[in-house]
């Protein structure tokens, strides 16, 4: 097989047989084995040191040939012994021991791991944006070309078969589709390709077929074919159909129409059905369980990476003490080198050792000794870390924890090794100076430019003359799952002209908002209305309609329909306002989920609570809200502040 060079535009560039590249990954694998065994030979690197190198270099080596070749098993073996070996301080001459099972460090940080990814299955997520792009991008000029050479079946959505033949390319994306397949959902558009009952097309990416309360159905239907006249969802067939909660779901989501665009292939693995490399990766780790302990807690630490990656193999029970190296049959003795009084375990050397019980007694508070040293080894540590009211100090215990058990393990390797260290004195002292320069550094980073905090007050402002205003908005109840959405329309006298509430079903409250939105900018277009200002409490709504924040994918259904009403012939400004000045709107979204059915709900005589609302803002009520004022300084230029809403 030869492969095509090509460049971003896929202009030809170069043309190379399999073997020969396959000779050059080789060649450099071992020019790069020679320099890591050279690296470590000098021990001038840390673990810490090490591991982000082999992230951040040796892991990213292979990918470029893996964008358009499948690597054989044996080389992507070849590359992680490289990587094993120079991650644990492998030399040519000496084989250091390698304390946890490398299956274990390439799992996610968050599971236990160090989140160094798999070149095997990495050279499969490669190979699955290869299909994503194929059906995607057919009008590619290398698409076409496997198209017109393999493309036995035109629809890459049904099915991808290879010969024996066929180049050791696309059996490799054969081999893989039916993984790809799995994971691949449709995003909706007209409804016209998308069969309802055998689809995979609900948020969850699962179709409707198991979960049918008949026996007998017509699966043959699409989506449109469960849509009444006016273009909404028949809610008698799906009552009738689908449980309750899923006709919630369902509901939820925007009802095909034929100016959305044809249906079209999504991805499981992110939320806007968009294909990412690290999706693709992660969705092949699944299969993999994680090792029980709360890992985020200890890698969430904002301190020194050679203490984290120090505290990742403790937590493992990995660190090579005595009692550990006995074990492997070395003649060593298992007893503490220290105080010769038992076995030398990690919790041994790190707790019950009499070295480390003087520090820790100095250091703990004397309401939580029982607990501290009851506990075994991997439940010590963690409850450690999560624990925030165990210090006698005021630097945070987490830090503190930490920092001794390093210096506690530190002391220990140099009693051994170096015949002139002596232990610290005040080993409190030290122990403390370090957690202090690192809660400092925190601190640090998190001040950045001075800031002072002030009250501000919001309300309501009538729009211009010849304008009126739209408030709309979203909620979301988590205990009954349900969302709803309301809004209303004023003139520049504050009359209100139109409220509606509608329940929408099961979403998320962004969804609210967006439903929230559309509904009320719809209604306010069949009203004849020609100049509207649309506000809303929710700044990334506003941001995603107006283009000033980037979406990666497909665009939401929702936002998109919100464009194009926007872009016809009338004149619309869609603003953010904080929820202080959205009261009304936010008072008629939770309204809507007191109401019984999904038809939209048409306030013609607004009750008391909403009365009493509609005049504190005609009538130029504020509401209070605390912010930051942060002053920005460039040189002898002093700017306006800045306000910033405080969290409370």
């Amino acid at each position: 097989m030869y492969i095509f060079y090509v460049d971003d535009e896929y202009n030809y560039l170069d043309i190379c047989k399999i073997s020969q590249f396959e000779r050059e990954v080789r060649q450099l694998m071992s020019t790069l084995s020679y320099l890591c065994m050279q690296v470590n030979m000098y021990q001038c690197l840390s673990l810490a040191e090490r591991l982000t190198l082999s992230k951040s270099v040796l892991n990213f080596i292979p990918y470029y040939h893996m964008q358009y070749a499948k690597l054989l098993k044996t080389l992507c073996d070849e590359i992680e012994k490289i990587q094993r070996g120079f991650l644990w301080g492998d030399t040519d001459q000496i084989r250091k021991p390698h304390l946890i099972n490398w299956e274990v460090c390439c799992l996610p940080k968050g599971d236990g791991g160090l989140g160094i990814r798999n070149q095997k299955q990495m050279n499969e997520a490669f190979l699955m944006k290869i299909l994503w792009n194929m059906i995607n991008k057919p009008d590619d000029l290398w698409c076409k070309v496997l198209y017109s050479k393999y493309g036995r079946n035109k629809d890459l959505r049904v099915a991808i078969t290879s010969q024996p033949y066929d180049s050791p390319l696309w059996k490799a994306l054969a081999g893989i589709w039916d993984q790809f397949q799995r994971h691949t959902v449709w995003q909706l558009g007209d409804g016209q390709k998308i069969n309802f009952w055998l689809g995979n097309w609900m948020p969850d990416g699962r179709s409707l077929m198991n979960i049918c309360t008949q026996q007998t159905i017509d699966t043959t239907l699409t989506l449109k074919d469960t849509l009444t006249e006016t273009g909404e969802w028949d809610l008698h067939f799906l009552t009738t159909n689908l449980p309750h909660i899923t006709v919630n779901q369902l509901v939820a989501i925007p009802a095909p129409k034929e100016t959305d665009g044809s249906d079209s292939i999504g991805w499981t693995g992110t939320n806007t059905r968009h294909f990412t490399m690290q999706s693709a990766y992660n969705l092949q780790r699944e299969r993999y369980r994680s090792i029980e302990g709360n890992w985020k807690s200890l890698w969430s630490w904002k301190g020194p990476h050679r203490i984290q990656t120090f505290m990742w193999i403790a937590a493992h029970e990995r660190l090579l003490t005595n009692y550990r190296r006995s074990r492997w049959g070395s003649g060593i003795s298992p007893l503490c080198p220290t105080c010769g009084n038992g076995d030398e375990t990690i919790i041994h050397a790190l707790r019950e050792c009499v070295q480390s019980t003087r520090v820790w007694l100095r250091l703990v508070s004397s309401n939580h000794m029982t607990n501290f040293f009851s506990l075994n080894c991997r439940d010590w540590i963690f409850d450690n870390l999560n624990n925030k009211k165990m210090a006698s100090h005021k630097i945070e215990w987490q830090t503190i924890f930490m920092v001794t058990c390093w210096h506690l393990w530190m002391w220990r390797n140099k009693s051994i090794f170096e015949e002139e260290f002596h232990r610290p004195f005040n080993p409190i002292d030290v122990i403390l100076k370090m957690a202090t320069e690192i809660d400092n550094c925190k601190q640090t980073q998190i001040s950045g430019w001075p800031q002072h905090t002030d009250t501000i007050f919001i309300g309501w402002k009538t729009p211009r003359e010849g304008w009126v205003k739209l408030n709309c908005d979203g909620a979301h109840k988590s205990l009954s799952s349900l969302s709803g959405c309301g809004g209303l329309l004023r003139d520049s006298m504050g009359n209100c002209l139109n409220s509606y509430a509608r329940k929408i079903g099961s979403c998320d409250a962004l969804h609210a908002k967006m439903w929230g939105m559309y509904i009320s900018m719809d209604m306010a277009r069949r009203q004849g209305i020609t100049h509207l200002q649309v506000e809303s409490d929710s700044k990334v709504l506003v941001d995603m309609v107006t283009g000033k924040c980037n979406i990666n994918g497909n665009v939401p259904t929702l936002i998109r329909r919100i464009r194009d009403l926007k872009n016809t012939s009338w004149q619309v400004q869609i603003n953010h306002i904080w929820r202080e000045g959205n009261r009304s709107a936010d008072w008629l979204a939770n309204f809507s989920l007191s109401l019984d059915s999904f038809d939209l709900h048409v306030i013609e005589t607004p009750p008391r609570e909403l009365r009493c609302l509609l005049f504190d803002e005609i009538s130029g009520a504020s509401m209070p809200r605390n912010v930051r004022l942060i002053a920005w300084f460039f040189f002898s230029l002093r700017l306006s502040p800045i306000l910033v809403p405080k969290r409370n």
